[in-house]
């Protein structure tokens, strides 16, 4: 469940607490989760379904892509005045960048089939460690294929088989995304068997 929450963010009864600075150092926006080892949440909320929560990234008082994130593993908003301030100058300076996506929020199959092969896709399993960039090229009930791209932008010869009850955290639509697909080498059909993501 999403709450708002202030006050003494130290002394929060959750288990994991992430708070958003914004330029000038001030804590204010962020999502609490419960998971262990997830990584912070910054951004604002845009969107949340029956699984999935959608975020507007927001880096240096401007959109930088979309994030999703279990709304089961999410336990309260943190929310103060500097961030709704940085909303408005949003929303005022770059007002075709605000509206946010349609992607289905219902459930993981859905998620990933509605954004598609075509956009590349960060994808998390927070409590193993694992992250992946790539295109999704299968979605089946349990389990999706990316083809994914390295760190040094070179593309795997096979695709890599992800279980979607270990995805916490997709990132898409991000300048990070944008320079992968731009610099990356030239991709190609992924061929042979698909291994599978460790977890």
């Amino acid at each position: 469940m999403i709450e708002q929450g202030s006050g003494d963010l130290l002394a929060a009864e959750v288990d994991a607490m992430v708070n958003a600075v914004n330029t000038v150092g001030v804590m204010g926006k962020g999502l609490a989760r419960s998971l262990p080892g997830s990584s912070n949440v910054l951004g604002s909320i845009e969107a949340v379904g029956a699984e999935w929560v959608l975020l507007g990234i927001v880096d240096d008082l401007r959109l930088d892509g979309w994030e999703c994130v279990r709304l089961a593993e999410t336990t309260a908003v943190v929310r103060g005045a500097s961030e709704r301030f940085a909303e408005k100058i949003i929303r005022s300076e770059h007002p075709k960048d605000v509206g946010p996506p349609e992607v289905a929020l219902g459930n993981t199959v859905a998620l990933l089939r509605s954004l598609g092969s075509a956009r590349l896709i960060a994808l998390e399993c927070e409590e193993d460690g694992d992250f992946l960039l790539g295109h999704v090229v299968r979605v089946g009930p349990r389990s999706a294929d990316v083809h994914a791209v390295s760190s040094t932008g070179t593309w795997g010869e096979r695709a890599v088989r992800v279980q979607l009850a270990d995805l916490t955290r997709l990132q898409f639509g991000t300048h990070y995304n944008a320079m992968f697909e731009r610099y990356a080498s030239a991709r190609h059909a992924p061929a042979g068997a698909v291994p599978r993501l460790r977890g």
